[in-house]
């Protein structure tokens, strides 16, 4: 169960901002590249960096 918890807001993170970037209702025009990478930089690497540590501590 705590591994659920320390897991999930990373995963709920990377889940959101690929939706957001891929279903986006508001949007009409398709996303250019410049906003899919800074999304993609400001919360799917943050998410992978936090869950890769996280299986770091665990591993030590």
């Amino acid at each position: 169960m705590k591994l659920l918890l320390n897991i999930l807001p990373p995963v709920a993170t990377i889940v959101l901002s690929l939706i957001f970037c891929f279903a986006n209702p508001y949007n009409s025009m398709p996303l250019d590249e410049v906003t899919i990478v800074i999304v993609f930089v400001l919360l799917i690497i943050p998410g992978l960096f936090v869950l890769v540590s996280y299986f770091v501590k665990t591993e030590n």
